[in-house]
């Protein structure tokens, strides 16, 4: 019988032991990464798919604090205008329309024209 080297290496943590919490930068480039996901799932004909992705990018979007991430708000806005596409596209009007009211309803969209347009050009589509 062959003795395997590996069974003898000590475990990487000892046990008990848990990865650090991820930091602000984790947590941004997670939601970027999950809505722009989402946006490509889309861009390829599945809209439910890319719902699953862009609610994940919210949820990702909610951890971050808003003093580690100055463009919080305009996070959520982009991420919701692009769920909301997503729902308009799935033929799912009222949901789309939420979406495009909670962009608006983000507390500092005024300062974001770019996605304060988006926001308002999807709500008169719905």
């Amino acid at each position: 019988m062959v003795s395997c080297f590996f069974s003898k290496t000590p475990p990487l943590l000892p046990s008990g032991a848990r990865p650090a919490p991820p930091d602000a930068k984790d947590l941004l480039l997670g939601a970027l990464t999950l809505a722009r996901l989402g946006t490509a799932v889309h861009q390829e004909g599945d809209p439910a798919g890319a719902a699953v992705h862009l609610r994940a990018a919210l949820a990702a979007q909610r951890n971050l604090l808003p003093g580690d991430e100055p463009h919080r708000d305009r996070l959520e806005m982009d991420i919701r205008c692009r769920l909301g596409r997503a729902h308009l596209t799935a033929g799912r009007p009222d949901e789309a329309r939420r979406e495009f009211q909670a962009a608006l309803n983000v507390p500092r969209a005024s300062a974001y024209d770019l996605e304060r347009g988006q926001a308002a050009r999807g709500l008169q589509s719905c």
